[in-house]
């Protein structure tokens, strides 16, 4: 190749270089400061509301993890990254800049603290092993998805969370996107949205990993329907959208997971604690019935009109291909033969795990070869291949003690709505666990600061009583309960 060839090719990579820093040297100052302002005006929940805000956002647009290069997934001097990635930790930076280092962690930071630890080391144990040095950058990037969302939201007072801009808010547009992907999937139609450097092309269905995410917005509006006096016309409207959307999807994963979330919800819902903390009429439960009709008539009758064919059950085929097709019967077989393969190799290291990047060899009964891969498809075999029976027990102390605080705020909490937030984040934390068991939510950047970001929530939901587990008090500077939300539990007292 000529000379000035090449001097012209790395002249242009240097010129996307040096444009790229410059970008970047503009928009990141901009960023931390509006992330320093949150943080002073006691607002920092519109910052984790923004983060599920692009996911879900993201997670509609592409239905895999596979995001085109541009704004979500920049790429700098040949490296690739994903926003969040540098989000976070300017998160937690703007954090310490304006309020210090954490004076206490608790049992439930340690245990998150000593997992990412953990969990780093095993990157150097995979490069001293050989393993794939590029994956082992990927796969380390969980302790920022994990434990960096975790520490995040664990830092943000609870009663924020249940505030007009806190999750709440993406109910009424998110589930308008959720109904126009239903019935762009009801229609057979392929929809490519014309936005410059984002190349939005062939969409057609509701993709895995939203789905989840959709059905983690429906549980949390439930819980917190149940938990208003009076509901309000969006949720009653909204949350049998976003449940159906997640029946489109398809995927065996993100329906156990919501049938999990949904269960404990029922549980919760038959505890004595639910007795004042929920509410729910008979007209309500009309509405929301005739609602989900609708739906389900609007989907069947749009995808009649646009393919002309006899209307028929809606989601049946969707319902019958998703649990009784010949591939899922193949992956299901595949599934154990992975679980076998990982076993064998688990044995040369049960302890301390054979690092990061460590693969195993299959056979796959759907392209019928042998393959390699550093997936098992359960969050539970991955962690035990990766870091060992050390990784998985400080990865469940940390998980389970997050969980038991989200119930603990939920029995005890003084406010209906920090409450109320404690058990949304106990059904979808249980959820999401249920899905990893069946599927490599590590790998899943998307469902992994999900899982991090929930178990901070209900981490801040437990932080907010007292260290004794007595309620902490609820004064107008933190935000006393709003009058719309269910009275206190009995032997609950409001301290002041």
């Amino acid at each position: 190749m000529p000379a000035y060839v090449l001097a012209a090719a790395a002249g242009s990579r240097i010129q996307k270089y040096v444009v790229g820093v410059a970008i970047l040297s503009v928009v990141v100052p901009l960023v931390f400061r509006g992330m320093v302002k949150l943080e002073r005006s006691g607002r920092q929940a519109e910052l984790v509301t923004v983060i599920f805000a692009l996911l879900l956002l993201e997670g509609a647009a592409w239905e895999q993890t596979v995001v085109p290069i541009g704004p979500f997934h920049p790429v700098i001097a040949h490296q690739s990254f994903r926003d969040y990635e540098i989000l976070i930790p300017m998160a937690l930076a703007a954090r310490v800049w304006v309020r210090g280092l954490p004076r206490r962690i608790g049992a439930t930071g340690v245990a998150m603290a000593m997992w990412s630890f953990w969990y780093t080391t095993a990157a150097i144990v995979g490069l001293i092993r050989g393993n794939n040095p590029y994956e082992i950058l990927f796969e380390v990037k969980a302790v920022v998805y994990v434990g960096g969302s975790f520490a995040l939201a664990a830092g943000i007072p609870a009663a924020q969370y249940g505030r007009r801009r806190g999750l709440l808010a993406l109910v009424r547009p998110f589930a308008i996107i959720a109904l126009a992907l239903v019935l762009i999937y009801e229609s057979k139609a392929s929809v490519n949205i014309p936005i410059p450097s984002l190349r939005v092309h062939g969409l057609t269905n509701v993709g895995a990993d939203v789905a989840s995410l959709f059905g983690l917005l429906a549980v949390f509006l439930l819980v917190t329907e149940l938990c208003r006096r009076k509901r309000t016309v969006i949720g009653l409207l909204a949350l049998p959208v976003l449940l159906i959307s997640v029946i489109v999807a398809g995927q065996r994963a993100a329906l156990l997971g919501l049938a999990v979330s949904l269960l404990v919800v029922l549980l919760a819902s038959l505890s004595p604690t639910a007795r004042r903390r929920m509410r729910i009429t008979f007209a309500e439960t009309i509405i929301g019935v005739v609602t989900l009709l609708f739906v389900l008539a609007l989907t069947l009758t749009t995808g009649a009109i646009v393919s002309g064919k006899q209307p028929s059950v809606p989601f049946a085929n969707k319902l019958h291909t998703t649990f009784y097709s010949t591939g899922k019967a193949q992956s299901a077989s595949s599934r154990v033969s992975q679980y076998d393969a990982a076993r064998k190799v688990i044995a040369e290291q049960p302890i301390l795990g054979t690092g990061l990047a460590r693969t195993i060899t299959y056979y796959d009964v759907g392209t019928q070869q042998v393959l390699v891969s550093p997936l098992t498809h359960d969050i539970a075999t991955d962690l035990l291949l990766r870091s060992g029976v050390v990784g998985l027990l400080l990865f469940a102390a940390s998980v389970g003690l997050s969980l038991a605080g989200g119930i603990k705020a939920w029995r005890k909490h003084p406010d209906p709505a920090v409450a109320a937030i404690g058990l949304a984040c106990v059904a979808i934390g249980a959820g999401l666990l249920a899905k990893g068991l069946v599927e490599s939510i590590f790998e899943k950047y998307r469902l992994a600061m999900a899982l991090g970001l929930v178990l901070g929530m209900a981490r801040s939901a437990a932080t907010s009583m007292t260290a004794r587990g007595a309620p902490a008090p609820v004064t107008d500077s933190n935000e006393a309960s709003d009058p719309e939300w269910m009275p206190i539990p009995a032997g609950v007292s409001r301290r002041t």
